[in-house]
């Protein structure tokens, strides 16, 4: 998994998945120049009404750290306005980044919120190359893996459309290329990936939902979000495969006594027994464990339950600590049987972007069996 980002857009390019980019995070090493028309260029009613014209330009490094694919550099440059004042904020970025494994990624991005926010519309296109190793499925593998590489290239457009106050319905269309490249695997392996399609064309259409009654996008202190996506990849969308994967996320955040906040959240992931090895339910994968490499544990169906439990310190700065667990099975009913997968850790936080609530995250995770991993990032967990 390539982290670049805060994780509720553009956190990911794994295992031959989508490729999105950050739009929305801002350490406080960024170079950033505001837009004079903000100030004195306002008309006397855009004063009045209170509304921010201009744009604001930034240039962001980020340091990126994960268990999975090493350690490694993003840089992102983007620009972030309104397009009118009931709406949250919209952005466009350019970025790339570049991993100690040698993956590596380039892309474009699009965020856009209007009408109110009536409308929601992301976009993204980019490219890249993914090395990561692939350990089987099940809980229980035991496997030391096979290394593999993957060049990825494609988009996805979501747009959405506002139904009552919070909640957002709508479409989410992806394309991709995965060229697979890999290495004799064990025998443990062989019957999963020998006669595997290596070269494939990936797309699919799906309905998307996302329910949002949180204070603020980034840190919020109370509030639900939660969010249903699905691919319906077929032959009439322009896929070599025909499968299904869906995601069901829930987030919650309880004040107990500002600012310290606890956050829980609870993830579901299931994949058609059809799905290619690299679009199985992994893991690992964005927040949904931390301390385990992504992929170390997949299968056709995943659980993943956490807490954490977010304490302002001094100025700034701020701690965590977290812990939760969770399960990959072949079927559903037997994620609650399958050999459990705890994970617990503790972190810092730097809040880089005071308005915004904008936190530089750096944490210690530990898993089951000796796993752990050091995570550096923009943004909150969930």
């Amino acid at each position: 998994m390539l982290t670049a980002a805060h994780p509720r857009f553009g956190r990911t390019l794994a295992c031959g998945g989508t490729i999105a980019l950050a739009l929305s995070s801002v350490p406080p090493w960024a170079y950033a120049i505001t837009d004079p028309t903000q100030a004195d260029g306002q008309t006397q009613v855009e004063a009045e009404e209170g509304i921010k014209t201009g744009h604001d330009f930034v240039i962001a490094p980020i340091p990126i750290s994960n268990p999975s694919i090493g350690t490694g550099l993003a840089l992102t440059g983007m620009v972030l306005y309104k397009l009118d004042q009931d709406s949250p904020e919209s952005s466009t970025a350019l970025g790339a980044g570049y991993m100690s494994s040698g993956s590596w990624l380039v892309g474009v991005g699009q965020k856009l919120n209007f009408d109110a926010d009536r409308y929601r519309l992301i976009a993204a296109l980019g490219l890249g190359q993914v090395n990561y190793t692939f350990f089987g499925v099940g809980a229980d593998s035991t496997s030391t893996g096979v290394p593999i590489e993957q060049k990825v290239a494609g988009g996805m457009l979501d747009f959405r459309r506002q139904i009552v106050a919070g909640l957002h319905i709508g479409l989410r269309y992806s394309y991709g290329t995965v060229k697979t490249s890999l290495q004799a695997p064990p025998a443990e392996l062989a019957p999963i990936l020998e006669g595997k399609e290596l070269d494939l064309t990936i797309a699919g259409l799906g309905p998307v939902a996302s329910w949002d009654t949180r204070d603020r996008q980034f840190s919020p202190t109370k509030g639900t979000f939660a969010e249903f996506k699905s691919n319906f990849a077929n032959s009439a969308f322009g896929s070599d495969l025909a499968y299904q994967t869906y995601s069901l996320a829930w987030n919650a955040y309880y004040s107990l006594g500002a600012p310290n906040v606890l956050a829980a959240r609870v993830y579901l992931c299931k994949a058609s027994e059809s799905a290619p090895f690299f679009a199985t339910c992994a893991y690992g994968t964005g927040s949904d464990l931390r301390g385990y490499e992504a992929g170390r544990y997949r299968d056709l169906n995943l659980i993943a339950a956490q807490a954490e439990y977010r304490v302002r310190l001094a100025s700034r700065f701020g701690a965590v600590v977290f812990a939760g667990t969770g399960s990959v099975a072949g079927s559903f009913g037997d994620l609650f049987s399958s050999t459990s997968l705890p994970s617990a850790g503790i972190g810092l936080r730097y809040l880089a972007v005071p308005s915004q609530g904008v936190n530089i995250s750096i944490d210690y995770a530990w898993g089951k069996s000796g796993s752990s991993g050091l995570y550096v990032y923009i943004g909150d967990s969930f």
